[in-house]
């Protein structure tokens, strides 16, 4: 995990990362970005562990840390930047038992 300043994470970085991955890597298939529910902070920093290339912000670990919907939260911004980004033909979202609460913070974005 990498130290950031900033106290929400930089979601403008979904179109500025992933455009030019989709333009040079020209695929005839939709591509969906995947975006999981931290549940806590021992499920970010496992994730961050096993998977190293992940990208978790140490803030946002501190966020979860501190409260239990502040997973819910990031990801649904995510959700959000990904679909205004153009850049991905959806999402493909892991809700990790948060389903209501992930539901009812996207249900109005959607309609």
């Amino acid at each position: 995990m990498r130290d950031r300043t900033p106290t929400k994470p930089d979601l403008n970085r979904v179109a500025t990362r992933s455009a030019p991955w989709r333009e040079a890597h020209q695929v005839e298939v939709p591509v969906y970005a995947g975006v999981m529910v931290l549940a806590s902070e021992t499920h970010a920093r496992r994730l961050a562990a096993a998977i190293p290339a992940i990208d978790i912000p140490d803030d946002l670990v501190a966020r979860v840390a501190a409260d239990r919907t502040a997973g819910v939260a990031a990801a649904c911004e995510q959700v959000l930047a990904v679909r205004d980004s153009g850049a991905f033909d959806g999402v493909h979202l892991v809700p990790v038992s948060r389903y209501r609460d992930v539901e009812s913070r996207l249900a109005g974005a959607f309609r």
